[in-house]
């Protein structure tokens, strides 16, 4: 039954990645052309700026985390020869999922040219 739930929860999570790729590509390429300081001025401040060859790399990084509770085992108890013997069966241990999302702006001449990105939760 935890695989069947583990399963369903994957591809659930890959269909909603796939929209929200999607999603925030169509956001980056409505950026193309516009200035650095209307960027900026949208996004914030970056996080770090790189300059090479005439070009200026701006990245913006974010990155949270959630910690998904663990499941209580059940119990069975057998009766061997007037002792009770009981035993734990199933249950899992917490676990943390990571989310990152980093995106770098590349401008020239003070216009954006480019865009990239990587990560699970560029939105």
């Amino acid at each position: 039954m935890r695989k069947i739930l583990l399963t369903l929860l994957v591809l659930i999570l890959s269909s909603c990645a796939a929209m929200n790729k999607e999603a925030y590509e169509k956001k980056l390429k409505t950026w193309v052309g516009k200035s650095e300081t209307h960027l900026v001025s949208q996004w914030g401040v970056p996080g770090s700026v790189y300059e090479l060859n005439g070009n200026k790399f701006l990245t913006w990084t974010q990155s949270s985390s959630t910690t998904m509770p663990g499941t209580q085992p059940t119990y069975k108890t057998t009766m061997i020869y007037g002792t009770a013997h009981t035993t734990a069966i199933g249950g899992s241990s917490p676990y943390t999922i990571n989310f990152h999302c980093k995106t770098t702006m590349t401008i020239r001449n003070n216009v954006v040219q480019a865009w990239r990105w990587e990560g699970n939760s560029c939105r």
